[in-house]
């Protein structure tokens, strides 16, 4: 990765961050559930 790669990575993470945490708890619910289903 080179520095103008590295910023724009920088720049959609700061703008993008809310989703991917959503979507990273929403699975690890998902995860949990299945997992103490049983």
């Amino acid at each position: 990765m080179n520095k103008a790669q590295v910023s724009t990575f920088k720049a959609k993470a700061n703008k993008y961050w809310p989703v991917y945490f959503i979507i990273s708890w929403w699975a690890l619910n998902r995860f949990r559930a299945r997992y103490y289903a049983d």
